[in-house]
Order: C-alpha cells, then sequence, then structure tokens
C-alpha cells in the first residue's frame, strides 16, 4: 500500500505512484526508447491513497526531439484521492486496474478495483484518462486537452495513448457516479 499525506511532490520530468502486486517492465534505452515488455498485477489490496497533497510536473516547455515523459500516472489496484492537486504539462493518467499490457494496450479491472476522488484539482495540457472498475468523484474540478473519465471491465487504448475501446462488464456493476464535477476539455 502508498499512503501519501500533506505533502507535496515536485518533478521536472514524471512523477509515477503506482501500488502494484507485480511489475514486468524492460525498455529499450535511447535512441529507441521504446517498451520491450510491460506487464503490471494489482489487487484491491494494492491500494494507494493520497491526501492533502500535491504532486506537480512542472516542465513548462520541452524539446519533441528528446521527448522526455513528462507525465504524471496513479496505478494501483485501488485509489483514493482526497484534497490532491495534480498539474502536469503534459499527461495524466489515474487508474484502478487489476492488470495491464503496456504492448497491447489493454488494461482490465473488477468491480473492487475503485477510485474514491474527492477535492481533486487536476490540470493538464495534453490527455487525462481516469479509469477503474467503479468510480466515485466528488466536488473535483478537471481542466485538460481531452479527458476520458469511465469505468468498465476492459479497456484498450491506442499507441497515442487515447481511448481506443471500452468493454463494459454485462453485469452492470462497473459503476461512475459525478457529483459537483466540473470537467473542461477539448474533447470529453
Amino acid at each position: 500500500a502508498v499512503d501519501i499525506k500533506d505533502s507535496e511532490l515536485t518533478s521536472d520530468e514524471d512523477i509515477a505512484v503506482m501500488a502494484m502486486r507485480s511489475i514486468d517492465d524492460v525498455w529499450k534505452r535511447p535512441p529507441e526508447d521504446s517498451t520491450v515488455k510491460g506487464e503490471y498485477h494489482a489487487d484491491a489490496g494494492n491500494s494507494i491513497q493520497i491526501s492533502n497533497t500535491n504532486l506537480h510536473v512542472n516542465r513548462a516547455s520541452w524539446n519533441n526531439a528528446e521527448r522526455p515523459d513528462c507525465y504524471l500516472g496513479i496505478m494501483g489496484g485501488k485509489v483514493k484521492l482526497n484534497t490532491v492537486d495534480l498539474k502536469s504539462p503534459r499527461e495524466i493518467s489515474i487508474y484502478a486496474i487489476r492488470e495491464a499490457d503496456a504492448l497491447t494496450g489493454v488494461g482490465k479491472s473488477g468491480t473492487g478495483n475503485a477510485l474514491d476522488i474527492e477535492g481533486l484539482t487536476l490540470e493538464a495540457a495534453g490527455d487525462v484518462d481516469i479509469w477503474g472498475g467503479k468510480a466515485q468523484i466528488k466536488t473535483s474540478s478537471m481542466q485538460a486537452g481531452n479527458v476520458m473519465v469511465a469505468t468498465g471491465a476492459e479497456v484498450k487504448m491506442s499507441e497515442a495513448g487515447h481511448t481506443e475501446t471500452l468493454k463494459p462488464a454485462s453485469d452492470g456493476n462497473h459503476t461512475l457516479y459525478l457529483e459537483d464535477v466540473k470537467i473542461t476539455g477539448e474533447g470529453l
């Protein structure tokens, strides 16, 4: 479990907060800088709880030739955010997953892979993906290029990192609840 309270985390390139049962990551180093293998497994016991905290990636500009990561990611079996401020000049992702494969872009969640978010302030120039088996978001504000907030049994991401397909479970238990939430983006 990961528990972060009353803190401030800042970086010029990326911040990744993860609580996983297992991670199998293999990367090629520059100049290719690509994923060879990326498998992630978690259950609800692999939880992340962040409260009264700022997580900011501060790079205001970056060189396309170098393509630094410049992202903010939170991924665990269960994720709870309370009074959290997230900022990134590119992407932000928040996932409650059972398993994910970086090569195929497929992520899977059960209803125990829950997102519980309240008092979130989120600002990103790029895409924001918030996905899990169940999600409850209250009293929050999100501003980004494109915003995807969804629940389901399986999600497939494209190579560009955008949601390609979302497969809901037939049992209807993958619920998304929003209350007093403001989302502003170029595409929702």
